[in-house]
């Protein structure tokens, strides 16, 4: 009984494991993302830069659905 126990925490970490690198990788893709575009004010860029440093993957997320389409690639 002691081995499933076991297992199944070794599972849970590898899946939790999984799911941070994916959200950190996100938030990564998101962070080059804002730095290449280009917004209207320029101070939308330092504002969504900051929103994702300290927001993490969370911040991504508002980034990609909200921030993103505001700017337009170099």
């Amino acid at each position: 009984m002691e081995l499933i126990g076991g297992l199944f925490a070794m599972v849970a970490w590898l899946i939790a494991g999984i799911i941070s690198l994916v959200g950190l990788i996100f938030w990564i893709v998101c962070l080059i993302d804002c730095v290449k575009r280009d917004f209207s004010d320029s101070t939308m860029k330092i504002v969504w830069i900051l929103v994702l440093v300290f927001t993490g993957w969370i911040g991504g997320l508002i980034y990609w659905f909200v921030g993103r389409p505001m700017g337009r690639l170099r």
